[in-house]
């Protein structure tokens, strides 16, 4: 019975990526696109739909500078999505929204003189 159900949620699993477009992509995906002449940020939405990180060797650097990758592009291979939007395309928080904060640090209120540590 439990080989029956492992089964059967590992057959659910890969017919949900299916279903949800989650693919592997390779860098000479990005190269072949690239040689399409797709433009950068398409490919740089493609990689970040697919939650591809790539570990990029210097060859692989090379390649796809020279089939016309921009820097944009090639620092989200390398990054993936473990950076933030905001750090990635600045964001701007318009005044009176409010917003819930998780600070790694506390903070507090109350004033420290110069003298203390």
């Amino acid at each position: 019975m439990k080989k029956t159900c492992l089964s059967a949620l590992f057959a659910a699993g890969i017919l949900l990526g299916q279903a949800t477009g989650q693919q592997e992509l390779s860098v000479a995906d990005v190269e072949k696109m690239l040689a399409a002449q797709v433009p950068s940020d398409v490919i740089v939405l493609k990689v970040k739909q697919a939650h591809a990180r790539f570990n990029l060797s210097t060859a692989d650097i090379l390649a796809l500078k020279s089939a016309g990758a921009s820097a944009d592009l090639m620092k989200v291979m390398i990054a993936g999505e473990t950076g933030s939007a905001a750090e990635a395309e600045g964001i701007t928080i318009p005044d009176g929204t409010e917003v819930k904060l998780l600070l790694k640090n506390p903070v507090s209120s109350q004033r420290r003189s110069r003298n203390s540590a």
